[in-house]
């Protein structure tokens, strides 16, 4: 079960709700980024477990040959799916397979952003100081 903690600067007052970290739940694998050109934390989605219909939007496709259910990566000018999208999708049951699919992290606002990894005891994107994390969690997810 993943976890969506509240952080906030004290010097700037800029507030982020992100895992503050990687985190991983039954159907997600993120990891919280900045992005340097919004200068904002967000959770990029790594890994995702999709109905078949949804992956083949994506860019991923079975394998046809072995029957086997290996994927390939998506291509790559394809935009993520948002954190938020994908928690609000995969929260209905269906019999439909579910296969893996592998995202590049990217910023949600422009595929040119610079974005790197992020991690609890990290800066604030903004003003550089330290950001603190609220001691309960604002959401449990997956």
């Amino acid at each position: 079960m993943g976890r969506t903690y509240l952080f906030a600067c004290p010097k700037c007052a800029y507030q982020a709700r992100v895992a503050g970290g990687s985190d991983e739940g039954m159907n997600l694998v993120i990891h919280t980024c900045a992005c340097t050109d919004c200068r904002r934390l967000f959770d990029a989605v790594q890994r995702a477990r999709l109905p078949l219909s949804e992956a083949r939007q994506f860019g991923a496709t079975a394998e046809a040959r072995t029957g086997l259910a290996g994927l390939r990566k998506k291509r790559p000018w394809r935009r993520p799916p948002t954190f938020e999208g994908l928690l609000a999708r995969l929260g209905g049951l269906s019999d439909e397979p579910r296969r893996w699919v592998e995202f590049t992290p990217g910023c949600a606002v422009s595929r040119l952003h610079r974005v790197r990894p992020w991690k609890i005891g990290g800066r604030c994107p903004r003003c550089g100081a330290v950001m603190e994390r609220n001691a309960l969690p604002f959401r449990l997810w997956d």
